[in-house]
């Protein structure tokens, strides 16, 4: 009479443990900088997108539309009322990226908040709004003032 056993002898199993762990401390890091990568394109995506609303938006209602961008606190909105600010709807930018803005302060609702206007006729106030990742690498938004169109152009490394 012949017995047969199924299974795995703990030997197997301590070698397929150690082998998934290597697989996983060699991906780890590749998978934060996928991770880092991913939400610094979704934010200069967004904020693309924004700016783009705003002169469209501006352009339907007929009144200006402001992109207002809180650098302290790291989030952006569109709204048309900047006298009654509420940065509950804001998008975050994320805490790894350094965003700067240049800015009329003449829009600005108030202090640490940058304003770019979008008026119905097609202008804008202008500026510039930089993202920087912590490689020092980045992308530089443009409002042009006069037809108020978003360009993008890199940043490298310094």
């Amino acid at each position: 009479m012949s017995v047969s056993h199924r299974g795995f002898t703990l030997l197997e199993l301590v070698v397929a443990l150690v082998i998934v762990s290597l697989l996983a401390a060699a991906t780890a890091p590749s998978l934060q900088r996928y991770a880092e990568s991913s939400r610094y394109h979704s934010t200069v995506r967004d904020l693309v997108l924004s700016a783009r609303e705003a002169k469209r938006k501006s352009r339907a209602l007929g009144e200006p539309v402001d992109l207002l961008i809180d650098t302290s606190a790291k989030r952006f909105l569109l709204t048309t009322k900047p006298s009654k600010l509420s940065f509950d709807d804001a998008v975050a930018i994320p805490d790894e990226l350094e965003v700067s803005v240049v800015y009329a302060r003449e829009v600005s609702p108030g202090d640490g908040i940058a304003a770019i206007r979008f008026y119905p006729e097609g202008g804008a106030t202008g500026g510039e709004i930089t993202l920087t990742r912590p490689s020092g690498a980045g992308v530089l938004l443009t409002v042009d003032w006069l037809l108020a169109d978003v360009a993008q152009k890199r940043v490298s490394e310094s």
